[in-house]
């Protein structure tokens, strides 16, 4: 052996420095791919759920309507109605139908922060067409009495408020 010159062997089992660094970027690279593989799968999985939001909006809810259409017309209401408190809501006649239970949950939503609620009570009211009260004959309905008719909307909902 050279005298002054130390060599250093390395274990049978050890990995030399350069090793370690090609072995790490082989990793980070299998963990980027690993990563990439199961976000395409993931945005994959996901793409069938919005073409069925966006079938959603031509979905009819009721009496026909489109879901949009009376999203349009309760947004449309929320610009007559006070910002917050409480808005009634007359019962279609025929509540058992899914689509007047959606109808109800969309006024819900499309009005929120206010609360919708069942019954006469309140000063501003929402009556959906299924409960057979048009506008030209609310005047006729006794469950309208004491309220003024605010606006009739494109798909046939009413808004009433409570004469003072």
């Amino acid at each position: 052996m050279n005298k002054g010159v130390e060599t250093v062997e390395h274990p049978p089992h050890a990995t030399p420095a350069v090793g370690r660094t090609t072995r790490s970027r082989l990793d980070h690279l299998r963990t980027l791919a690993a990563a990439g593989l199961l976000l395409a799968v993931g945005i994959s999985a996901y793409v069938p759920h919005i073409r069925d939001g966006r079938a959603l909006a031509s979905h009819t809810a009721v009496a026909g309507e489109p879901i949009g259409t009376y999203d349009r017309s309760f947004r449309a209401i929320a610009q007559f109605v006070p910002r917050q408190g409480v808005i009634g809501y007359l019962e279609p006649t025929d509540w058992s139908g899914p689509d007047a239970v959606r109808a109800f949950y969309l006024a819900e939503y499309a009005l929120s922060p206010r609360i919708v609620v069942f019954g006469t009570a309140p000063e501003f009211l929402i009556v959906v067409p299924e409960t057979g009260v048009r506008a030209e004959t609310a005047a006729l309905d006794p469950r309208l009495s004491g309220f003024a008719l605010v606006r009739q909307f494109e798909d046939g909902l009413l808004l009433f408020r409570r004469k003072k």
